[in-house]
């Protein structure tokens, strides 16, 4: 989504499921992600902040052996070009 001339926004949404659990020892693991992205053009150069949160049942998302359910993340790349 072009909020203006300088600046874009996109969403994403990914949902997971392991369909043959068959060798995990947990009922229908599942992991959600979201992730938001943004484009931020000063002439030449474009700044790419993207945030993402994962989320997932049974401590799947997570192999620690604890009762981990959730991991948020940030990021930020540039880029030139020329």
């Amino acid at each position: 989504i072009g909020l203006s001339e300088g600046f874009a926004l996109s969403l994403r949404a990914e949902y997971f499921v392991l369909t043959n659990a068959e060798s995990v020892e947990i009922d229908e693991p599942n992991v959600l992600s979201l992730t938001a992205s943004g484009n931020i053009n000063i002439g030449d150069l474009t700044i790419i902040p993207e945030f993402r949160y994962d989320t997932g049942n049974n401590g799947f998302l997570f192999d620690t052996g604890l009762d981990d359910t959730a991991a948020a993340s940030f990021i930020l790349a540039t880029v030139y070009s020329f």
